[in-house]
């Protein structure tokens, strides 16, 4: 059953980041977001200028996008949106949550993250229009997460009414959800596909065939 809110428009979800490079986890992740969320499709959304800095272990935007693309090659549900090359400056959340808003304006947006990345979203640029524009759909990756999401909501959304349901979540006044789904414990990040890399180790089943391959062939990391 295609989930379709009561606007006539579908669920999106977005799942941000680096991607780099693009790793099992994140692709575990699109999964599992859309089948516990009930979402029709994810968008892959790579950043183009990231907020944080990598010293230099950035591979060149086109290249990461490319992956990603042949990665989700036969997944019509998943794609990518390259629309952070379009714009200058930071690839900031607000942004580009505003920028679906302007181009999906019958879709309900559900932007997807680590749950360690939720707790430290007060430290986001403008935090709080973020809940406005989106649901946020959480994974836990971590033993003990619950009680850390509970102590996270009390602190900074202490308005947010719990819901009863197949999965945890909460209604924001923004109207907006905060959903917890779970996540299976798959301990694989780019900071360790890049260390395996340098070490010249093998990546296999950590990350795409497209990015072994790639990887294979490369010499070194930063943009050439």
């Amino acid at each position: 059953m295609s989930a379709v809110d009561a606007s006539g428009g579908e669920k999106l979800g977005i799942l941000g980041g680096s991607f780099n490079p693009v790793h099992v986890v994140h692709l575990r992740l699109a999964l599992e977001a859309m089948e516990q969320a009930g979402l029709d499709r994810v968008d892959f959304l790579p950043a183009y200028q990231p907020p944080h800095k990598h010293n230099g272990w950035m591979l060149p935007f086109e290249e990461r996008a490319e992956l990603l693309e042949e990665t989700l090659q036969g997944r019509p549900r998943l794609g990518v949106n390259r629309m952070e090359a379009e714009r200058s400056g930071p690839s900031y959340t607000v942004h580009s949550l505003e920028a679906y808003q302007e181009r999906e304006p019958q879709s309900e947006l559900f932007f997807i993250l680590g749950g360690d990345e939720l707790l430290f979203l007060p430290e986001w640029y403008e935090w709080r229009r973020l809940l406005g524009l989106a649901s946020f759909v959480v994974a836990a990756r971590e033993e003990g997460f619950d009680a850390k999401l509970e102590s996270f909501m009390s602190e900074h959304l202490p308005r947010a009414e719990a819901v009863n349901g197949s999965t945890r979540s909460w209604l924001l006044p923004q109207g907006r959800s905060i959903i917890s789904i779970e996540m299976p414990r798959m301990d694989v990040s780019s900071t360790l596909i890049r260390k395996r890399w340098a070490e010249g180790r093998s990546l296999a089943w950590l990350v795409p065939g497209a990015v072994e391959r790639y990887l294979a062939q490369r010499n070194s990391w930063s943009a050439r």
